[in-house]
This record gives C-alpha cells, structure tokens and sequence, in this order.
C-alpha cells in the first residue's frame, strides 16, 4: 500500500467546509471564497496586488492560491461564481 502524497501546498490553502460561506471553496480562515477573488480579478480588473491592499489580512500566495484553484478545478467547483457574474452584469446595465 502506498503512502498518499501530501496535499498541494495552495489546496491547503483553500478549504470548503460546510456551514460556512454555504460551503463553498474559501480561503482558509477567512470568510472570502475563491468566487469574491475570481470576481475582482477578471471582472472588476483588481490586480493580485490591489486585492491585497483592498483585504490586508489576505497575502498574495492566498489570492494567487484562490486563483489557481479556480482555473485548475472544473467550473463545477465554483457554478456560483457564473451566477455572481451575471448578476454583476445585469446590475451595471440597469
């Protein structure tokens, strides 16, 4: 039987726990999920830099973890991230 590998460093980072932030995948510790960073990057055109400055008690390994996270897992893992977007967009058309 062979040993498990230990999990990727930013997967540690990134948790998903139930009762919390209705269990979407978060940054450990904090209670913002891997959806509210995806959404100020690519939508709102923040830097990883300026998330920091904006959220101070996150560092750039946390939002270049949640970033990662998001582009390696299946758009299945954050379906609610497409629900904030959209959301977003029919609120700047009204």
């Amino acid at each position: 039987m062979s040993t498990p590998l230990p999990p990727h460093p930013d997967r540690i980072r990134i948790v998903s726990t139930p009762g919390i932030c209705g269990g979407r995948p978060r940054i450990d510790g904090h209670r913002i999920t891997v959806e509210d960073v995806v959404f100020w990057h690519e939508r709102q055109g923040m830097t990883p830099g300026e998330i920091v400055a904006d959220y101070p008690t996150l560092t750039l390994s946390d939002v270049h973890a949640a970033l990662a996270y998001y582009h390696r897992c299946s758009r299945s893992d954050v379906t609610p991230c497409q629900t904030i977007i959209y959301l977003y967009t029919i609120s700047q058309a009204l």
